[in-house]
């Protein structure tokens, strides 16, 4: 049986690829770890105590606002993922990976057979699924079109200098050759 999410050989599967999807689970399972605790307390002073309770962070570096901010953006990103991103990464048969590395986490990209995940997606991301699919057929033709415009505008442009130019000196010419007869 072959498998019809990767390239390669089941039975062959490169270890690397092993070792990439496990740090990629341990990164994605503390990642919702950390939003079920963070999303379970109900006020910013229960996350600020939280935070000095289990000694997390030094207390001064951070104030209410802060944390309001950090909740904020939280909730903008998952919106932004959920709605823009995922619906995006299913139309390009591809998958997004966490890795850690010297200089922190980094994202990487594995290109997976993602049709399956297609039944999966709400209205709403499958409305920014179709708007992809329209961005792939309709802007060629506006970078054709506006190619074309711009060719011709240019043109325009070069030939009304041009004459202009060819213009002004004939002009200025017969002014001095007038000038001396």
């Amino acid at each position: 049986m072959q498998s019809q999410f990767f390239v390669f050989d089941y039975k062959k599967t490169p270890i690397t690829h092993v070792y990439i999807l496990f740090e990629n689970l341990l990164i994605q399972v503390s990642d919702a770890i950390i939003y079920c605790i963070v999303s379970r307390m109900n006020s910013l002073s229960n996350i600020i105590n939280f935070i000095k309770k289990n000694n997390l962070s030094n207390i001064s570096y951070f104030s209410m606002r802060s944390i309001a901010l950090f909740l904020n953006t939280l909730l903008i990103q998952n919106i932004i993922h959920l709605y823009i991103s995922q619906p995006k990464a299913i139309y390009n048969s591809r998958y997004k990976v966490w890795l850690l590395s010297s200089s922190g986490l980094v994202i990487k990209y594995i290109y997976i057979s993602r049709l399956d995940d297609i039944d999966s997606l709400s209205r709403v991301q499958l409305i920014i699924f179709f708007l992809v699919e329209i961005q792939d057929i309709v802007i060629p033709q506006v970078e054709r079109f506006v190619f074309i415009i711009s060719k011709v505008f240019l043109y325009v442009l070069v030939s009304f200098l041009g004459n202009s130019v060819i213009f002004c000196i004939r002009f200025i010419l017969s002014s001095i050759y007038y000038n001396y007869k």
